[in-house]
């Protein structure tokens, strides 16, 4: 799974509702729907219960969601790591004298 569709699965449990997700991500309902669909089929469950009034994890979803949260925790801290010895290293600055 790429690791983009994990947050998006998270966004949709954070606004709990997929309309909601696809706002704040700005992608059409449509869109984040079909990776959804393609995530449940990857996974072979259902994450989310979809209602008129939104989506609310299923028994297996709260399962993933859980797991989804702890990969995007690691994920993020992976980032930051990088971010942090990058900033430790020198930057070479090629200079010209002006004209």
């Amino acid at each position: 799974m790429r690791i983009d569709y994990l947050y998006y699965l998270l966004m949709i449990d954070k606004n709990r509702s997929i309309t909601g997700a696809a706002r704040e991500l700005y992608m059409t309902q449509t869109g984040l729907t079909s990776i959804l669909n393609r995530v449940e089929e990857e996974l072979g469950a259902q994450v989310f219960a979809r209602s008129k009034s939104g989506v609310t994890p299923t028994e297996d979803g709260k399962e993933i969601l859980s797991i989804a949260w702890d990969i995007w925790s690691q994920w993020t801290a992976m980032l930051e790591l990088n971010r942090e010895t990058s900033m430790m290293e020198p930057v070479n600055v090629l200079t010209s004298p002006s004209i």
